[in-house]
């Protein structure tokens, strides 16, 4: 018995609490990811609601008709001009967040507007200036903030708002307004609150500085990791403080942060209780099934022998000889381990495939639908074919028109993701005559395609988000010379080249090396990293993708590789 228990029980129990002590390690690590991804997605949530603010406050910005109302002498203006152009602004705005989670738009138009004091959408532009919320935006000029306020509303309401200042489009330098696009705090709070976390955790967003903007702390209280003033978050991390698990998950266009603040006992050291009863248990059970088996060797040996003595006495008639007896050596097997580890291995392959898949999944169909028709440009359009009509020019207002109809045609392209080099080129094209619409006539294109390029195909609006950008970031802020943008597309041994350079105002270094670095879409100006992810997926195995170079104040161009394909798949 004693030599079974140090032989067999003893390493036995040793070895297994050491396997079960990896084991939960393993299996708490694989708690914190999954809590992780929980935060993401709801981080991805909080963005994607951010996101959707500054697009519309970006398309009010760009909007002629407010802008050219906000920009009109009032002092100038007859009564029901003033009346006219606020019906026309409030159309705008009902237009834009008719589909959206947007709860107001706070336009600040000159006091001098006989609807300034209206205070519903119009308020006098001296509020803004003297409303401390927006005092950062005041000293910054054109720069955005985006910041948690009340608004001042007879019952307080805490809303989230995209605020800037609005620069006259005629009269480059002059500030004619404000705009502040909001909706309520409600909305983030209710992201939070779906977070399924122990009832015991708790869950907040805090700023750059770590100040808790909203959630289960007090706010403007400074969060323990940033206690530390050598602490420097990551984009997304997890680690573990006096006691406490944190979660960290970054939200980039307001650089705030999501925190998941967790007791390390709610899922760790009651695991390990557990684990410690159950290797208790087992060593009993293993004690009892050694003892039942020494009993049974002595039994059936003590048997054995008084049988063996007696056949002796039938068979020699004389003194029974003893035979020697043999030795019981128990055998202990542990199948199950390695059974349980080939489970366990086969359900973490398959979570981790399904997450995979899942991941993958949304990635493509977020590209999909970033690289869908912009809305705001649909919007913008219109609103161009709007003042063409309003102003006498008919034939302008047609033109638009039938190149809106073409760019859509080639666009929706009969709901396939992949489109020849001539539909691209149209499509492209018909987009470009619509800026010149909008824009004026301020620049010059030209196409050099190689014949056989121009059945190859090509991800759908691969080319108009990189002329977009040459147009918008290159050419529009030109003073001294005329605007320019070359197309060359040629065959460069299995590859398709497509090469775009504009004379415009270049970038600067750092620009241009985070110029296919993810970013929310829209923001900075530059989407391109999805067109690139676009491209990969399409040429498979890594092949092709962009590059691009510039000199500030000279050009800039762009190089996109794409393997060569002439026959249509829908693999993309």
């Amino acid at each position: 018995m004693l030599l079974y228990l140090l032989i067999v029980l003893v390493p036995t129990a040793i070895l297994f609490g050491l396997y079960i002590q990896v084991l939960t390690t393993q299996m708490n690590q694989e708690v914190v990811d999954t809590m992780l991804q929980t935060l993401r997605q709801s981080a991805l949530r909080v963005e994607n609601d951010l996101e959707n603010l500054k697009r519309v406050s970006d398309h009010l910005f760009s909007s002629l008709t407010i802008n050219r109302a906000m920009a009109a002498n009032p002092a100038a203006q007859k009564l029901e001009d003033q009346l006219e152009e606020m019906d026309d602004m409030s159309d705008t705005i009902h237009a834009a967040i008719e589909s959206s989670n947007i709860d107001s738009v706070r336009v600040y138009v000159p006091d001098g507007k006989i609807y300034a004091r209206e205070r519903q959408e119009f308020f006098p532009f001296s509020d803004f200036y003297n409303d401390s919320i927006f005092s950062n935006i005041n000293a910054k000029g054109e720069y955005l903030l985006l910041t948690l306020n009340s608004l001042g509303e007879t019952e307080e309401r805490e809303y989230v708002s995209y605020a800037r200042q609005v620069k006259s489009m005629s009269q480059v330098g002059r500030t004619i307004g404000a705009l502040s696009v909001n909706f309520h705090s409600e909305w983030l709070k209710s992201a939070l609150d779906q977070l399924d976390f122990p009832e015991n955790g708790l869950v907040y967003l805090t700023d750059s500085e770590g100040r808790v903007l909203l959630g289960n702390r007090e706010k403007g209280e400074v969060a323990a990791p940033w206690e530390n003033r050598s602490f420097q978050p990551d984009s997304e991390m997890s680690f573990h403080s006096n006691g406490q698990t944190y979660l960290i998950q970054h939200i980039e266009l307001p650089d705030w942060y999501l925190v998941a603040e967790l007791p390390n006992v709610s899922f760790l050291n009651d695991g390990q209780s557990n684990w410690i009863k159950l290797v208790f248990y087992v060593v009993l059970l293993m004690t009892f099934i050694g003892l039942v088996m020494v009993a049974s060797s002595i039994m059936i040996s003590s048997v054995a022998r008084r049988i063996q003595q007696l056949a002796s006495v039938f068979e020699d008639m004389g003194e029974p000889k003893m035979p020697e007896r043999k030795k019981f050596t128990p055998h202990v097997f542990f199948p199950m381990f390695q059974s349980l580890d080939e489970s366990l291995e086969n359900t973490r392959r398959l979570i981790r495939t399904s997450y995979e898949q899942m991941e993958q999944q949304r990635k493509t169909q977020l590209m999909l639908l970033q690289a869908q028709i912009n809305p705001h440009f649909i919007y913008n359009t219109l609103d161009t074919i709007q003042w063409l009509v309003r102003s006498g020019h008919s034939e302008d207002s047609v033109a638009v028109i039938s190149n809106l109809t073409r760019y859509l045609r080639l666009t929706l392209n009969n709901g396939r993701d992949v489109v020849t080099i001539n539909d691209e080129v149209e499509m492209t094209k018909a987009y470009l005559e619509i800026q010149r619409a909008r824009f004026g006539d301020s620049f010059d294109l030209n196409f050099i395609i190689e014949p056989d390029t121009r059945e190859c195909l090509l991800p759908k609006m691969t080319l108009q988000p990189i002329i977009e950008n040459a147009l918008l970031h290159g050419i529009r802020p030109l003073t001294e010379r005329r605007g320019r943008i070359d197309i060359d597309i040629y065959r460069d041994q299995s590859f398709l080249t497509i090469v775009v350079v504009d004379n415009g105002v270049g970038m600067e270094k750092e620009t241009l090396e985070n110029l296919l670095k993810f970013y929310p879409a829209g923001e900075n100006g530059y989407g391109l990293y999805n067109v690139n992810q676009r491209i990969l997926l399409f040429s498979g195995d890594g092949q092709g993708g962009i590059s691009a170079e510039s000199e500030p104040g000279k050009y800039t161009m762009v190089t996109l590789q794409i393997a060569e394909r002439k026959k249509l798949e829908e693999s993309l």
